[in-house]
């Protein structure tokens, strides 16, 4: 009989040993991840460059991007950049493919919600964002739509940006609110770097000015890339970001 006791609480220590390191796996992961003072080291120095405030190249400012507490739509876009082999571009030597591999793990783990809105707002501006992908050869394109308003001023900005590729230019995309008519918009331009390293590259984002309305239930993108649409749905956005926005935007009519 005591032997047939201890046979069972040694199982049930057993059971609670596994029960630990299967809890604490997703832990020792993360451990082994790149931490974020060295991921955000290396994107200070490789990328904020030509990705600041002055010169947001593709349309990203990675001049405020903290990895402890990141915007997963941002490290979803950078992680896609980083694949699509950005570092380099400014004219730095690269810091080596172990280095660069281990900064896109990471920010690939740290985008996790990309596909869901990303909100945030103070008493001066509502900014909300959102991550679009699709299935593309080798690499799939990722699309970032992201609404700003400055509550002060009254003054809106909608950008549409995409990574990796590059389309070519000019081009001319359409642009759908909910269900109202399509609205066209050329493509054009190149990005310069900011450093005076000279080359440059065709656009990677873009500002759907005359979009004006607040969609209800979906914005639609097509034609950027050949054949590809992108559908960016609005009926999650939260009422206090809606309403935030709305200072700038209008929502939008419906047709009767």
């Amino acid at each position: 009989m005591i032997d047939l006791r201890c046979r069972k609480r040694a199982m049930v220590a057993a059971v609670k040993t596994l029960l630990i390191v299967i809890a604490l796996a997703p832990f020792a992961f993360a451990a082994d991840m790149m931490p974020p003072p060295q991921q955000n080291a290396l994107l200070q120095k490789y990328c904020v460059v030509c990705h600041a405030d002055t010169h947001s190249n593709g349309g990203l400012s990675l001049e405020h991007f903290d990895a402890a507490q990141p915007d997963p739509g941002l490290a979803a876009m950078i992680a896609s950049k980083i694949k699509g082999g950005a570092f380099g571009a400014a004219g730095l030597p690269p810091p080596g493919r172990a280095t660069e591999d281990a900064l896109r793990d990471a920010l690939t783990v740290e985008s996790k919600g990309a596909g869901e809105w990303y909100e945030s707002g103070s008493h001066d501006a509502t900014t909300a964002s959102i991550v679009a992908t699709v299935p593309a050869k080798p690499d799939p394109d990722l699309y970032r739509l992201r609404i700003a308003c400055r509550l002060d001023t009254r003054a809106g900005e909608i950008q549409l940006e995409w990574a990796p590729g590059v389309p070519p230019v000019p081009r001319t995309i359409s642009v759908t609110v909910d269900a109202g008519a399509p609205v066209p918009y050329t493509v054009d331009g190149h990005e310069k770097m900011a450093n005076g390293t000279g080359g440059g590259s065709g656009p990677g984002a873009m500002i759907l000015s005359a979009t004006h309305e607040l969609p209800e239930q979906s914005l639609t993108v097509r034609d950027l890339f050949d054949n590809e649409t992108v559908v960016f749905g609005f009926g999650s956005l939260s009422p206090s970001a809606r309403r935030g926005l709305s200072a700038c935007f209008a929502p939008h009519s419906r047709n009767p």
